[in-house]
């Protein structure tokens, strides 16, 4: 002070100032005592005055205080100075938040600690927190210490702890954590506290026995704790079915290539319901009517983007899926078939059923609730869109489009190729496909269909119904057709894009449904192949033949260079001889041969090759069954046929699983005969009798 007299102090609970006289008489804003009360007699304004105030049972922890001041000078005229108001911190610091949570059953077993305090935290002597103010023991009997680290940060006005154990946690173990007294920087101190909890664990199907969920045998002998997480594995033989259960479980992780089929029942997910991908593979979920309890955002469905720089056609297996919710970092466009252009999606929600196409540096990610739904989706002819709609499967499992057909579309689908940038093109009615072999639509996947010349509008239908699991993103597992075929395909490096021709007795010379058309892709550097019946392209061609034909062949590339034509398939007895009419040459197709030729520019051509077909055998299609004559094995790689004696005289092929002929022959002897050795992969075999007008055949795993 600069003059002498007395200071006065109250402390109160509330912030209202007393007043000066209020103060001087002890009392609190409303007249009535102050939990504390002191003064002070300043006698010289030389020395410094102090005065000790001690807390008293009135003024106990758990909340601020405020503490009002005010100076009265002596003398014949003293007066009162300015009132002072401090506010006295006594509120205890507490433990706000940790993870894992009190009780929490299903902790990360390799995640780091987390202990959040409400304010800034430190120790007994100010120092930062270290290991003597937290423990950490398993319990067992006896109990287990865990040695840790710790951090410790300030998120605003808070402290942050963070334990890392220097070896993982167990899984499916209790542990306890207790965390010491601390202080805050008022000097006040919390409470001793515990948590409790056990680690998550995750059991992981192996469908040793059964597709059985209930039988501990498919999970390696021990069904998995209720609650917690599971891991279904791909490149199993046996997967779960879920048909009447209740399935508790946390996280439920499908791995690619994995298939989780539900039709009855329910599974309560309490973390994640996630289905992963890989370039080769997407994992499949099948519901076709059971309950599936989680939250929209704890869904993910991923889809693996390879290569930044090609076009992804995709579809979404979810509901209310935008641009940004599945991380795509470029535009999403659709095809309009009235505009016959593709437009931007902006960040509208993808619609179930509608196929779009964008490019992006990461991986995809669709999260929200499933789509299970049947329904059906409009689709059009116009004079700009030819037809031409882009659909996608909104399923979390491949899709048979075969069951999709109706008399106004035509019994094709295309598929794009975003490695090679090509169309795969399947046709229902020949059972013949280029650059794929598959009727079914990979999950996460979109393709075209056309409407039929004549029809301006139409309905298709989607249906969990038809529904299969995922063998592979795009499209590489097998069927082989009934029909005598060839496919020539064009070289480009290392892209072969295909064209091919089914020898059928009831086809027409013209486009019939039969035949599918060419959808160029028009990528840079691809040769794109294609046969011609006037001024349509055909992917696929289907004819009738008894003799000879020449068949105009045209190609497609945005760039001059060095290609081949080579022969891939033939299934028939035919000789093919290929004719360049600008080079003035003909050439016999060979299997494993090629003519390679070079294009001076960019161009669409249709005039310079066509295919001769010499004597291909033709009739009506054989009597086809399952391979009960036909018995194939395979030891060390090696195959051999038994052969009976109905068989004797009849034609054989071994063809892989893109229809590509391996081994031809015809069986002239008895008993066991070896067909040779082939590398680890699918084929089937097929023998054709054509006396009886008989075909069998088999499919064989290769290991």
């Amino acid at each position: 002070a600069d003059v002498t007299g007395a200071f006065y102090g109250v402390l109160t609970q509330s912030s209202t100032q007393p007043t000066a006289e209020q103060i001087a008489q002890g009392q609190n804003s409303v007249g009535s005592a102050a939990r504390i009360a002191f003064n002070q007699v300043v006698n010289s304004i030389e020395t410094f005055s102090s005065i000790d105030v001690d807390f008293n049972d009135q003024t106990l922890l758990g909340q601020s205080y405020f503490l009002h001041l005010v100076y009265r000078s002596g003398g014949t005229y003293p007066k009162y100075g300015e009132i002072k108001t401090i506010e006295i911190d006594r509120i205890i610091p507490t433990v706000e938040k940790t993870y894992p949570a009190n009780n929490l059953m299903v902790f990360p077993a390799p995640d780091a600690i987390e202990i959040t305090f409400s304010e800034l935290v430190v120790g007994t002597n100010g120092e930062a927190l270290n290991d003597a103010y937290f423990s950490l023991v398993q319990n067992s009997n006896p109990e287990i210490p865990i040695q840790f680290t710790v951090s410790v940060s300030a998120e605003g006005e808070r402290t942050v702890a963070t334990l890392r154990p220097t070896t993982v946690l167990m899984d499916n173990t209790a542990y306890t954590l207790t965390i010491n007294t601390v202080y805050d920087l008022s000097d006040n101190p919390s409470a001793a506290s515990t948590i409790s909890f056990e680690t998550d664990g995750i059991a992981q199907w192996t469908g040793s026995s059964s597709s059985s969920w209930t039988d501990a045998a498919n999970w390696g002998g021990t069904l998995p704790v209720v609650g917690k997480s599971v891991l279904i594995p791909g490149g199993l033989s046996n997967y779960p079915l879920i048909n009447s259960e209740t399935i508790n479980v946390h996280n439920l992780t499908i791995a690619p290539g994995a298939v989780l089929s539900h039709s009855g029942g329910t599974i309560n997910v309490s973390g994640l319901f996630h289905l992963q991908s890989s370039s080769d593979v997407n994992a499949s979920y099948i519901n076709t009517g059971g309950v599936l309890n989680a939250t929209a955002d704890s869904i993910r469905v991923d889809q693996v983007i390879s290569n930044p720089n090609v076009t992804y056609h995709i579809s979404s297996p979810v509901l209310d899926a935008t641009q940004l919710s599945i991380g795509s970092t470029q535009v999403v466009y659709f095809f309009n078939n009235f505009t016959g252009a593709w437009e931007s999606n902006m960040n509208i929600p993808l619609t179930p059923g509608v196929g779009y196409i964008t490019r992006s540096n990461n991986n995809l990610q669709f999260r929200g609730d499933l789509n299970f739904s049947s329904f059906s989706l409009p689709i059009y002819r116009s004079t700009k869109g030819f037809g031409w709609n882009l659909i996608g499967n909104p399923y979390t499992a491949m899709l048979d489009f075969s069951k999709m057909i109706n008399d106004d579309i035509e019994p094709t689908f295309w598929l794009w190729q975003n490695e090679s940038g090509i169309y795969g093109t399947m046709n229902f009615e020949s059972e013949v496909f280029i650059n794929l072999n598959s009727n079914f639509i990979p999950s996460n996947h979109a393709f075209f269909v056309k409407v039929k010349t004549g029809v301006e509008s139409t309905n298709i239908s989607f249906s969990p119904a038809f529904l299969s699991a995922n063998t592979t993103t795009y499209l590489k597992s097998g069927q082989v057709s009934n029909v005598d075929q060839l496919k020539l395909a064009a070289v480009s490096g290392l892209v072969e894009d295909e064209t091919a021709f089914a020898f059928i007795s009831s086809a027409s010379n013209g486009v019939d449904k039969y035949d599918s058309e060419k959808y160029l892709g028009r990528s840079a550097n691809v040769l794109e192949l294609f046969s011609l019946v006037g001024n349509t392209r055909l992917a696929i061609n289907g004819m009738p033949l008894d003799k000879t034909v020449t068949i105009p062949l045209g190609y497609s590339t945005k760039t001059a260079g060095n290609y081949s034509i080579k022969l891939n398939t033939n299934t028939t007895e035919s000789r093919l001889f290929l004719r360049d009419d600008v080079a003035k040459v003909t050439k016999e197709l060979l299997a494993g041969s090629a003519y390679s030729f070079n294009v001076a520019s960019p161009e669409t051509n249709h005039s310079r090759f066509s295919l001769v077909v010499e004597r291909v055998l033709t009739g009506e299609s054989p009597k086809v069954k399952n391979a009960d004559g036909l018995r194939a094995m395979v030891k060390d790689r090696k195959l051999s046929v038994l052969v009976s004696s109905s068989m004797l005289g009849a034609e054989y092929y071994v063809v892989d699983m893109g229809g590509r002929l391996l081994i031809k022959g015809i069986f002239i002897e008895e008993g066991m005969v070896d067909l040779g050795q082939l590398p680890i992969g699918s084929y089937v075999i097929q023998s054709f009798n054509r006396a009886v007008n008989l075909q069998e055949r088999q499919k064989i795993v290769v290991y």
